[in-house]
């Protein structure tokens, strides 16, 4: 019998290997006598774990979130990767605990966490688990601490917490017109029971009406048809908003003629920004077309590009578009962005706020600003703060320009770091920008990402910042660090803890199926990558799938990379 190696590509597939291998600590593979030394493909794979880990850490918090929440048992482990857990604000931690419910349990039995932890965070910590709402609200000491707005979001996500809270005097009492809308926009049953007392009612006003009719049908028509609840809308164009957000109204509202002639040219443009067929008929009625300003048609073009171009292919409308809202139709209308920056007449009569309109969605019409002396000129800070929240390249471009720098506030630094923490390290290494930021500004791009905050602390002339400003902001870094420290802590413990045997068992079966779930992929990589597997493993002859090699591996690993 010829000898087979055991660890050949047909015997042991690359993905199975790479999988093993990830169970192996450091010391075991890279060490004196370890694996990798012992075997080249074991090198070679080892590799390409250590690779994909290193572009996965990268992630921003809401793909590492979705991840948790498809992946709840992972959730230990990502919070005691110190790489990881350092980019997340106190906001992402809790969050991510609480789809964890022995970590959520630990944190909750934890007297001296739950004593620091800000009341507007139970509702994040508990935005998974029902066990977990039920504990806080069944607590007499945390129950007195939770006021309206900290009690809605506790109950926007439970049906049956929602129903406690209504049901309990007490707590009905701390619930205004806004808490109300959030505790009931979510739960018919719920918005209902809010609409049908009396005394609860009488605290919303047309706002909190759209609100709670915004995810129910049933509730919109409900107010339509109350006179009283009808009377709450002020003027504003609440009343339009019930039309925005469903269809079925706006149609209803506008082959109503007495709620027809009510309409303005600013509620016919909310009525018609979600809905192509709306806007048509308003554009097509001469009596409502008459009511619209140029802002009412630049809103009502600004999602739909037929309405923005049938706009423009009518003379009258265009004759009341100034620059302003021929700007806003270029908003989310590529076309027409370049068509106003590409006309030398309408660019000279462009202002910052214009050109803000212009850039904010549209990479390419951002670095056309920002490469154009005569346009760069024209903004101020928060022009460039808004032109450059949503391009993170654009960004790191006005911070490395010593014309915009001058221009940015602290309020702008604080926008800009909060989203990004490259951009964080960035402002407070540049000795120029770090002097701007005051005290407020300073905390709260710390209070964004746990190395951010630590840096702050082990920075004198930072710290000078914090104490020359009110005490609460310095109060609010420690408490944060005190707080992700703990946390940290029982995530490491959990972690040391055995798993019992039924549930190592499933573990297995689940870990099995993809390449690289522990490095903290999102669910989106997860999926691709696991079919992927599951197709040439499950029944390669069968399906003509390419027997593996590590060409195919490297593309699993090209897959799983963040885009």
């Amino acid at each position: 019998m010829a000898n087979t190696n055991p660890f050949s590509h047909s015997i042991f597939p690359t993905e199975l290997l790479a999988k093993v291998l990830s169970y192996l600590k450091p010391h075991e593979l890279y060490g004196k006598d370890g694996a990798a030394l012992v075997n080249k493909r074991f090198r070679d794979v080892s590799q390409i774990d250590s690779q994909i880990k290193e572009t996965l850490l990268q992630l921003t918090p809401k793909p590492l979130i979705a991840y948790c929440k498809q992946h709840p048992d992972k959730v230990p482990s990502i919070l005691s990767d110190e790489a990881v857990f350092s980019r997340l604000s106190l906001e992402k931690i809790i969050e991510i605990t609480g789809h964890h419910l022995p970590l959520a349990r630990k944190l909750l039995g934890d007297n001296e966490i739950m004593q620091q932890l800000p009341v507007e965070l139970f509702g994040l910590l508990s935005k998974k688990h029902l066990e977990i709402a039920k504990h806080i609200l069944n607590d007499s000491d945390l129950k007195q601490k939770l006021d309206g707005y900290s009690l809605a979001l506790l109950g926007k996500n439970h049906l049956e917490i929602a129903k406690q809270i209504l049901n309990d005097s007490d707590l009905k009492q701390k619930l205004d017109g806004y808490s109300l809308a959030l505790l009931g926009e979510n739960h018919l049953k719920i918005t209902k029971q809010i609409l049908n007392d009396n005394d609860l009612k009488q605290k919303l006003d047309g706002e909190n009406l759209a609100q709670l009719g915004k995810n129910h049908l049933e509730i919109t028509k409900q107010i339509l048809n109350d006179s009283d609840l009808k009377q709450k809308f002020d003027g504003d164009d609440n009343f339009a908003q019930l039309g925005a957000n469903h269809l079925e109204i706006a149609k209803l509202i506008l082959n109503d003629n007495d709620l027809k002639q009510k309409l303005n040219g600013c509620d016919l443009a909310q009525l018609g920004t979600n809905h192509l067929e709306i806007a048509k008929q308003i554009l097509n009625d001469n009596d409502l077309k008459q009511k619209l300003n140029g802002y009412d048609l630049a809103r009502l073009g600004k999602n739909h590009l037929e309405i923005a171009n049938q706009i423009f292919n009518d003379n009258n409308l265009k004759l009341k578009l100034n620059i302003h809202n021929l700007a806003r139709l270029g908003t989310n209308h590529l076309k027409i962005a370049k068509f106003i920056l590409n006309n030398r007449h309408l660019k000279e009569k462009l202002y910052g706020h214009d050109l803000v309109q212009l850039g904010k969605n549209h990479l390419e019409i951002a670095k056309q600003i920002l490469n154009d002396n005569n346009l760069k000129q024209k903004l101020d800070g928060w022009n460039l703060e808004e032109l450059g929240k949503r391009h993170l390249g654009i960004v790191k471009q006005i911070l490395t320009d010593d014309n915009l720098k001058p221009k940015l506030h602290d309020w702008n630094l604080a926008t800009f770091g909060n989203n990004d923490l490259e951009i964080a390290k960035l402002i407070l290494d540049d000795n120029n920008l770090k002097k701007t930021l005051s005290g407020w500004k300073l905390s709260e791009i710390g209070a964004n990402h746990l190395a951010i905050a630590k840096q702050i602390m082990n920075d004198s002339s930072l710290v000078k910042i914090l104490d020359n400003s009110e005490q609460y902001y310095k109060n609010c870094i420690l408490n944060y660090i005190s707080l992700a420290d703990k946390i940290q802590q029982l995530a490491l413990e959990l972690c040391h803890t055995p798993v019992e045997p039924n549930n190592q068992r499933k573990r297995k079966r689940t870990e099995i199926e993809d390449l690289a779930d522990h490095v903290f992929p999102s669910p989106k990589k997860i999926c691709m990558v696991a079919q992927y597997q599951l197709r040439v493993t499950s029944n390669r002859t069968k399906l003509n799938a390419p027997p593996l090699n590590d060409s195919n591996v490297n593309q699993i690993a090209r897959q799983v990379k963040p885009a």
